[in-house]
C-alpha cells in the first residue's frame, strides 16, 4: 500500500490543521491584522505588497488585495491565499 503524509500548519489560534497533497488554505484579513505561520520555508507566488512576511512566519496585512504564499514543512507544502480588505 501507499502512505500519505500530512503537511501540518499551525495557525495563530493555536490549532493544528492537517493538509494532504496540494492543499490550499484561504485566510481573510483586514489591513493591520496579523497571522502567524509555522513552517520551515516560505515563498511568495504574488502579492508581496499586499501582505508582509517575516522570516519567523509573521504575516501582516498591508493593503487591500490578494497574496499567495507557499509554506514548506517537513511533510510537504501548503498554499495560503490571503485576501485583505
Amino acid at each position: 500500500g501507499t502512505t500519505t503524509e500530512a503537511a501540518s500548519f499551525e495557525s495563530a489560534n493555536n490549532y493544528t490543521a492537517k493538509f494532504f497533497n496540494q492543499n490550499v488554505r484561504y485566510i481573510n484579513l483586514q489591513v493591520g491584522q496579523v497571522d502567524f505561520l509555522a513552517a520551515d520555508r516560505y515563498q511568495f507566488a504574488y502579492g508581496a505588497g499586499v501582505v508582509s512576511l517575516s522570516s519567523s512566519g509573521k504575516v501582516t496585512a498591508l493593503k487591500p488585495g490578494t497574496a499567495k504564499i507557499y509554506a514548506y514543512g517537513k511533510h510537504g507544502m501548503v498554499t495560503l491565499i490571503y485576501t485583505v480588505r
